[in-house]
């Protein structure tokens, strides 16, 4: 994770923070890690407190309700209940609107 945050700070010299947050912030070789690169670069380094670092399970669930209900009022079904197929390495810029 610091390498590829270091290389996206090298991408984005204008970045004025490093910020982690969810579940991956809980682990604290990885908080270190980020600190150093942050640090590397003369940029703060941002990441809640501990006791708020949760897993996104919830936010994930919450996105696909909204999915399905927007797939609803839209009069479209749902191909036995699956939208996708599972892409562990889905890139961000690729938003399908349903």
């Amino acid at each position: 994770m610091a390498d590829r945050a270091r290389h996206a700070l090298a991408l984005l010299p204008d970045a004025r923070s490093l910020v982690v947050a969810g579940g991956v912030a809980a682990n604290e070789t990885i908080r270190k890690a980020l600190q150093a690169v942050a640090e590397s670069v003369a940029i703060p380094f941002v990441a809640p407190p501990l006791r708020l670092c949760t897993d996104n399970a919830v936010m994930v669930g919450w996105a696909a309700i909204e999915t399905i209900r927007t797939y609803q009022e839209a009069g479209k079904a749902l191909e036995d209940g699956i939208l996708a197929a599972p892409r562990p390495r889905w890139p961000l810029t690729e938003i399908d609107a349903p």
